[in-house]
Parts: structure tokens; sequence; C-alpha cells
């Protein structure tokens, strides 16, 4: 069971700001200008009598905790779900991304390579990328043209993916036959 909470938890909480700082929400209760609270101001009542006493003399059964632990994992998941935005997501066709590397295509592989070691924007680079056939090709190719590390490491990303994706479809394409 801890487990399954552990998995579910959020990894940041987006919120809440610093610790010990509790931020205004838009309808508090402390907010309400009502004859009482204007009289007497805001008071809260705390859940038990005895808050920091014993728990013996309070009317607190496991099926009490019980809902009030499923009320908190509900609120928890309702809170950590995205709301569908109804729009189905682009489908992208990695062939119309990546083009095979072959010896016709050397110099531009060598000027798309240039590109990478050089300033140009990862973005435009990965609309149209090299895709090689043995692994040892790209680290041979990232070293004869010095691409800096960041930008090799997300070639060799990027390559990743494709082969990922490719070998995927074809597994997929196995299975339906």
């Amino acid at each position: 069971m801890l487990s399954m909470l552990q998995e579910k938890r959020p990894l940041k909480r987006t919120r809440l700001g610093p610790p010990d700082i509790y931020p205004q929400d838009a309808k508090q209760r402390e907010d309400e200008l009502t004859p009482t609270n204007v009289k007497h101001g805001f008071t809260t009542t705390p859940p038990l009598s005895d808050e920091f006493g014993t728990a013996h003399n309070s009317n607190v059964n496991a099926s009490k905790v019980s809902a009030f632990f499923s009320g908190v994992l509900a609120k928890k998941e309702e809170l950590m779900t995205l709301p569908d935005t109804g729009r189905k997501k682009q489908q992208i066709n990695c062939k119309d991304n990546f083009w095979p590397v072959s010896p016709r295509r050397k110099c531009t592989v060598d000027a798309w390579f240039k590109d990478l070691a050089g300033n140009k924007p990862l973005l435009s680079l990965a609309k149209r990328a090299p895709s090689f056939n043995k692994k040892e090709e790209i680290f041979i190719t990232l070293c004869e043209n010095q691409v800096n590390m960041q930008r090799a490491t997300w070639f060799i990303k990027l390559s990743a993916a494709y082969t990922l994706s490719f070998t995927e479809s074809k597994n997929k394409k196995r299975s339906i036959y």
C-alpha cells in the first residue's frame, strides 16, 4: 500500500511555495464577513477536543480513519490528473524526420553535422536528422566533426528514440499477423 502511494505522489508541489508560508486562496472561510466572524473573529475548531493529549475519549474508529484517508487519496488523484483537452495528439511519422545515411549522401551528412557542431538551433536540426545503421558510425561521425558533448548527447538520444520507435512499429506489425 505504501509503495502504491509513493508511486503516485507528485514530484513537485506546484500549489505551495516555500516551507512555512501558506499562500492565500480565493475563497477562504476566514475571509467571509459573517456576523460572528466580525464580532468574535475567525475561530477554528480542532477535529479532536484534546488535540495534543489522548484520543481514548474521542469517537474515532477505524472506519472514520479509512473514509478520511480514502477521501484524501481521491482528492490527490483528482488534483494529479490532467484534464482532457479533447484534441488528439498528432501522430508523428518518424520517416518524415529521418533520412538514412548512405555513401551518396556523404556531403549532406557532413553539412548536417557541421550545423550540429555549430550554433544552429536543435529544433531546426530535428526536423530532418540522419539515421545510421550502426551505432558505432554515430560516435565516429560525432568525433570527426568535433561536436560538443551536450549536442552529441542530444543527437544520441534522438537516434535512440528513432531506433526505439522503429523497432516498436516492427513488433506491432509482427503481432498483428
